[in-house]
């Protein structure tokens, strides 16, 4: 009898031990065939992936399933959110996908410790170097998934559905499904370090990503940038746009400068707002550009209405100097010759902006 149920408990941790290999077995070839749709998906976003892998996938009990090492690398084609095509690398320590409510049928998807590295892919080997790319740091984030139909179709729907809202997230940083995120963007302006906090903020039915708005105080205060509360809340809304915004009207305020140094008869204020306009309307596209530009002359609220007049003129005309296809190159000499630039605030009376 003894040796009855010795055998017995043999076969049954043997068999155990079968169906958990074989459940190791499904679950890689599942989770592969997952990654050709998110590959496919992505490429419809605008996102280019060409390896995506995985070290390890093992169910942790009937209810939970982690995935751990994952690795991806690519390129994001410009489109209205990236200014230029953008080699792409990240990694994630571990993601967990449990069954939350099964009454509810409430899923939670768990992502721990997500990096990713970003950088223009037309960017010199100087640049590069001088900038690196912009990172992200410490990502965490967790997604409620509501299975709503158990119907396949159903289900294929809301996959679909899920997809979008987090190919969404990615590229915008909004969503319309409950999402919560935090980590750190560290990038660098003049070989400076600098890191911002970002999170995610619920604004009506969307979940947004956000910048913390006094990290960005920091910064501006560390590159001896002017801070004006209306522009650090625009620059805070679009967290996966804020390093190229810094770095163009940083870049802005040291050519107008570095100009004037060379020649006093450049009009430093007038030739930095045209070029930060320009700079941006071609980066980002018209309407963004005057939003950010906007945000930050209601901020300047010490400028005389001259001054105000003057740079919301200049800031127009940098953005028609962008729509006519202008060469960067070309956009001092314009500034010294256009009747319609505005060179010094004294000039402002009765200009149509």
């Amino acid at each position: 009898m003894m040796r009855f149920l010795i055998f017995l408990m043999v076969l049954v941790i043997a068999a155990v031990a079968v169906v958990y290999l074989f459940s190791g077995y499904i679950l890689t070839l599942a989770s592969q065939k997952a990654i050709d749709y998110a590959v496919s998906i992505a490429a419809q976003n605008d996102i280019k992936l060409d390896s995506v892998k995985f070290q390890s996938v093992k169910p942790n009990s009937f209810t939970s399933i982690t995935w751990k090492g994952l690795s991806a690398s690519g390129m994001v084609t410009k489109s209205s959110v990236a200014a230029t095509d953008r080699k792409v690398s990240g990694s994630v320590e571990e993601i967990t996908l449990s069954v939350e409510n099964i009454q509810d049928r409430v899923l939670l998807l768990v992502v721990k410790g997500a990096k990713m590295n970003s950088q223009d892919q037309d960017a010199s080997p100087q640049k590069a170097s001088k900038e690196g790319p912009d990172q992200l740091e410490g990502g965490d984030l967790k997604i409620k998934i509501q299975i709503s139909s158990m119907d396949p179709r159903g289900i294929i729907s809301q996959v679909e559905g899920l997809s979008r809202n987090v190919m969404r997230f990615l590229k915008e940083g909004r969503s319309t499904i409950p999402i919560e995120f935090s980590g750190t963007v560290a990038f660098k302006i003049r070989e400076q370090p600098l890191k911002a906090k970002v999170s995610v903020k619920r604004e009506g039915d969307e979940y947004c990503l956000v910048m913390d708005k006094d990290d960005l105080i920091k910064i501006c205060k560390q590159l001896g940038q002017k801070v004006y509360d209306t522009e650090m809340e625009v620059v805070a809304e679009n967290p996966i746009r804020a390093p190229r915004l810094l770095k163009i009207r940083d870049y802005a305020e040291d050519t107008a400068y570095n100009a004037y140094e060379k020649n006093h008869l450049v009009p430093e204020d007038a030739y930095r707002h045209v070029l930060w306009s320009y700079l941006l309307t071609n980066a980002f596209g018209e309407e963004f550009a005057e939003k950010v530009t906007t945000a930050h002359e209601t901020g300047a609220t010490d400028n005389s209405p001259g001054e105000s007049e003057q740079d919301y003129n200049n800031n127009a005309i940098g953005r028609r100097y962008a729509r006519a296809g202008y060469a960067e190159a070309s956009i001092l000499r314009r500034v010294l010759t256009d009747p319609q630039v505005i060179t010094y605030a004294s000039e402002a009376h009765g200009v149509v902006k």
